[in-house]
């Protein structure tokens, strides 16, 4: 158990060649205002089974209070998997900042191109005026192969060099906002405290970028925006604002789909 505040972990320049973690709790650990960078070269990682994270949480972590999560990722050649944040515990996030930062492939070493994953959980992740913000690779914002995922506000924005999924529930639920008391007077009514901007959850991928992907999992969708472009290949039609059906929305309340100048949804 720890606690950091107003302080920098931070690993230079790993060379990974295998399995790898910054920061490991299974305790209750507490980062409070503080930087957690991990820089890793990439170029001799193992095609299709290294994986790494900037933190592994396996018991309770509270990050907060303008605390910034940086992956920055060198010589990406190899197609290894980056979890900035690996979660099979519970994992609360407030006022935190999640990226990643990427260096080019030399021109000799591979093919690059491999999955960026902001958070992935299989545990209970709490998640408050946050941003992941990814770009390049195949990028995943929030990624719950089980487990339970509350979004409550802020925001997740994904781009990618090939595709681009914000939201991805496998077996999990994702959560977009609170619903509204049932025993609140405004219950059902115009008055319910309904948020059309947050969370706020976009996906502008090169190929393409998807909202939100439900395999069987559920999404519950009370609050926010949820913003894709439209696929440039065949797999996905571009009036689909999400790749999920809705498990449950606020009372009375219904998503509406609309497409900007951009051709966003």
């Amino acid at each position: 158990n720890f606690t950091l505040t107003r302080g920098a972990l931070t690993h230079p320049e790993n060379r990974m060649h295998h399995n790898y973690t910054l920061l490991y709790n299974s305790g209750t650990t507490v980062i409070d205002n503080s930087s957690v960078l991990l820089e890793q070269d990439n170029t001799y990682g193992v095609s299709g089974y290294s994986w790494s994270s900037v933190i592994t949480n396996a018991g309770t972590l509270t990050v907060k209070n303008n605390t910034t999560i940086k992956h920055v990722l060198i010589n990406d050649a190899n197609r290894a998997i980056s979890r900035i944040i690996n979660n099979t515990g519970t994992l609360t996030i407030e006022n935190t900042s999640i990226n990643q930062e990427y260096m080019s492939v030399p021109s000799n070493i591979g093919t690059g191109m491999g999955d960026t994953y902001g958070i992935y959980n299989t545990g209970t992740v709490n998640y408050t005026n946050s941003t992941i913000d990814l770009g390049h690779r195949n990028t995943y914002g929030i990624y719950a192969e089980s487990g339970n995922t509350n979004i409550y506000s802020g925001t997740v924005q994904v781009g990618g060099s090939n595709n681009a999924f914000a939201l991805w529930a496998k077996s999990g639920t994702i959560t977009l906002g609170e619903a509204e008391p049932t025993d609140s007077p405004n219950y059902g009514t115009a008055d319910a405290n309904v948020s059309t901007t947050s969370p706020n959850i976009t996906a502008i991928g090169d190929n393409l970028g998807i909202g939100v992907t439900l395999e069987n999992g559920s999404f519950n969708f009370y609050d926010g925006k949820i913003t894709q472009n439209s696929t440039v290949g065949p797999a996905v039609q571009a009036d689909h604002v999400t790749r999920a059906t809705v498990t449950n929305v606020e009372y009375l309340y219904q998503p509406e789909t609309h497409t900007d100048t951009s051709g966003h949804t």
